[in-house]
């Protein structure tokens, strides 16, 4: 038997983003992955674990 600890993703937080939305590094007002990265130690100072 498997035992919960072993489940990760039963003991995260998981967040899904739309990355054309969510931040916008270059300015061209399309979300890239340069402003997600930018914004990365926000999103795990907030808690989250997986993206």
């Amino acid at each position: 038997m498997i035992e919960i600890e072993n489940l990760w993703y039963k003991n995260t937080i998981i967040y899904s983003l739309d990355l054309k939305t969510f931040m916008d590094a270059n300015g061209d007002g399309i979300g890239d992955f340069e402003g997600l990265m930018q914004r990365l130690d926000y999103l795990n100072s907030v808690g989250i674990d997986t993206i």
